[in-house]
């Protein structure tokens, strides 16, 4: 009794070296396996009657027609066919069978599959932590920045804020009467805006271009010509400016002052500020 082929969905398997060595190598998508076998029944004898098993699953009988062992839809593993004459007279023929499994449930798929479960929690556990550090600095600027402006009010006598309005006044008035060139009124203008939103960190050329309802290029033009800076460098100017005439009253720290007036890095802050009046905002004395 021997093997003598097999086929795969009905393919002829090709390996036959290691059909020799009893073994059998299944892919993901060999469904239908059949093994057949012979007997070698010479003439005058009688056939014989067979049983097959696998692993170590009850004997079954093989119809005698054929001497064909059908096996479907084996999963992934590694079984043993076994196949013997029904009257037990002789050794079983054994077949070591492996079915390979598909690649998404192959070991290494496995491990990838942990590897990107762990980028995954590490990612939102990364994500959550950096909303919640943007969330609490976001909240410490808003309470420097409140404090602040608390000070900055407390400060502020009746004298001040009427001398601050009538001095606004008197400027507007002038540029109604004429007295300003429609240049200097355009910078009146950008200047007061600064002003009322110098806290904001996201104050720039192009909000500044939205508030005022004045073109980008217009605004970069007009501000060059009349103070010979750049847009961006004179929003610095007034910032640090600021800055200064706060720092000169020896009421606010250098933290508060710095969101005072806008800034949120303290380094950039500190620097910028050097380079304009050559000392550092904690050793400025007005």
């Amino acid at each position: 009794m021997a093997i003598t082929d097999i086929r795969i969905n009905g393919e002829r398997y090709i390996d036959r070296e290691a059909l020799l060595r009893g073994k059998l190598v299944l892919l993901p998508g060999d469904r239908i396996v059949e093994v057949l076998f012979s007997d070698y029944v010479y003439s005058g004898e009688a056939s014989h009657h067979f049983l097959y098993r696998l692993d170590e699953g009850a004997w079954t009988p093989v119809h005698s027609d054929n001497n064909t062992i059908t096996l479907t839809h084996l999963t992934p593993g590694r079984y043993t066919l076994y196949l013997r004459f029904s009257d037990a007279t002789t050794e079983a023929l054994s077949l070591e069978i492996k079915v390979k499994a598909p690649w998404y449930a192959s070991t290494g798929a496995k491990v990838l599959y942990i590897v990107v479960i762990c980028c995954l929690i590490y990612g939102a556990y990364f994500t959550i932590r950096q909303r919640k550090r943007i969330k609490q600095e976001q909240v410490e600027h808003d309470a420097q920045l409140l404090k602040a402006k608390q000070k900055e009010n407390e400060l502020l006598s009746d004298n001040e804020y009427l001398a601050s309005q009538l001095r606004l006044q008197l400027l507007a008035k002038a540029g109604e009467e004429g007295v300003l060139s429609d240049d200097e009124k355009i910078l009146l203008k950008l200047t007061k805006l600064i002003e009322e939103n110098l806290s904001d960190t996201e104050l720039n050329v192009n909000t500044l271009s939205e508030l005022s309802g004045i073109s980008s290029k217009q605004l970069y033009r007009k501000i060059k010509a009349l103070t010979g800076m750049t847009a961006v460098a004179y929003i610095r100017d007034q910032r640090l400016k600021k800055a200064a005439s706060l720092l000169a009253k020896g009421t606010f720290t250098v933290s508060e002052v710095m969101y005072m007036v806008g800034f949120s890095n303290a380094s950039y802050f500190a620097r910028c500020f050097a380079e304009a009046y050559k000392t550092l905002p904690s050793e400025y004395k007005g």
